[in-house]
């Protein structure tokens, strides 16, 4: 009776019950699957963009190596008592850097530059290179050019800054800028020396033909006086802080 009873009651209570949702398996399947997909997608994504970040930091990274390598390799620094020579021109300096990015010299403390019979100077000097020649120098502050094929009578020319441009390593002409001074001798057709000219001005263009001067031009209210050979004192007309080194101008390549 006792278990009767107790079964009975369970059907009541089971009858009594209200209807649960019909759940569709089949639909449950479904979604199951397009989370796992999406889950997956999801990580894939991620992992994609993970390796992108890596890779791009890698490639950053190894760029930068091999650009510090590549301006190391492009850079040449050199100090105390810096001299080149090469059989169109020679310098010496103190200290000099070269880029081959830019193809520039610059040359610091006391420089000198010597191109056939022309001797360039200034308190800093950047050596240009084109197609491995020289192509244009700059002679920054306190700049001069002395030009002389006997070494007794100077052609002169200083000024605040000169650009010299050249043509196959051979003195094409050239451009001074500030404070301009010039002292040049004049020749016949036959080289034979007629006068002495001494200009100032604010400009000067100087043009020059087998190293020797052919042609000047003087800029803003020039200022000039001419002198004959045999009524010049050469040695007063020379300019201030006129220096003619030769001692310090390498010969050859033994030399160095």
């Amino acid at each position: 009776w006792l278990l009767a009873d107790t079964i009975i009651s369970f059907r009541e209570k089971a009858n009594n019950l209200k209807p649960e949702k019909i759940v569709d398996t089949t639909l449950l399947k479904k979604t199951d699957s397009l989370s796992r997909k999406t889950d997956t997608a999801q990580t894939i994504k991620i992992k994609t963009v993970l390796t992108t970040l890596i890779d791009s930091t890698q490639s950053k990274a190894r760029d930068t190596t091999k650009s510090q390598k590549l301006d190391t390799a492009r850079t040449l620094l050199a100090y105390r008592n810096v001299r080149m020579y090469k059989k169109t021109f020679q310098s010496v300096c103190d200290s000099l850097s070269y880029s081959e990015r830019d193809s520039i010299f610059k040359l610091f403390v006391n420089p000198f530059v010597w191109s056939d019979t022309a001797q360039l100077k200034g308190d800093t000097i950047h050596l240009l290179e084109k197609n491995k020649h020289i192509d244009k120098v700059l002679l920054k502050q306190n700049a001069s050019i002395i030009n002389s094929t006997d070494e007794k009578y100077f052609n002169e020319i200083t000024g605040r800054n000169i650009t010299a441009y050249f043509q196959r390593d051979s003195l094409d002409h050239m451009r001074v800028i500030g404070n301009s001074e010039s002292v040049y001798y004049v020749l016949d057709e036959k080289n034979a020396y007629i006068s002495v000219n001494k200009i100032i001005c604010s400009e000067i263009e100087v043009y020059f033909q087998r190293n020797k001067v052919d042609k000047i031009k003087f800029f803003k209210q020039p200022k000039a006086t001419m002198y004959p050979m045999k009524q010049a004192n050469h040695d007063a007309l020379r300019l201030k802080n006129f220096i003619w080194e030769t001692q310090s101008r390498p010969k050859n390549k033994n030399e160095l």
